[in-house]
């Protein structure tokens, strides 16, 4: 009887591993689940995102269309190149506003905008000269 009882401890023994391992497996496993779910909830917010983002690029695409056909290739074309242009003379212009970190660095730039506040105001006292005449 006590080889039985003994049997039978170890046969508990063994099925209450087995069963820690499957407990540790379904914990896993739904963790697992749950970080599937995250990523899926991130997707759909991005797809959802990128749904918004075509319907706007439509409505632009739409717009781009119609002006296409009111004014003609060549007409937005020019708008486009004159914006462009004006688009790389701002940051030129911002490039050349930023102050420099080095002091002879500095020292230059601050000679440059002396040079070219000099050269402005001359160029409006000829203004404000042509004008009195």
């Amino acid at each position: 009887m006590k080889n039985y009882i003994a049997g039978l401890a170890a046969k508990v023994i063994e099925l209450s591993r087995e069963a820690e391992k499957w407990r540790d497996k379904y914990q896993q496993l739904k963790k697992d689940y749950d970080d599937l779910e995250k990523d899926a909830d991130k997707v759909a917010d991005m797809c959802n995102q990128l749904c918004d983002d075509v319907d706007k690029l439509e409505v632009i695409s739409d717009k781009y269309k119609r002006e296409l056909w009111i004014f003609g290739s060549d007409t937005i074309e020019s708008a486009i190149w004159r914006d462009i242009q004006k688009e790389k003379a701002l940051e030129e212009q911002k490039r050349k506003e930023q102050m420099p970190r080095k002091l002879s660095d500095r020292l230059q730039w601050g000679r440059e905008r002396s040079q070219e506040h000099n050269m402005q105001q001359k160029k409006n006292k000829i203004k404000h000269k042509e004008m009195e005449l």
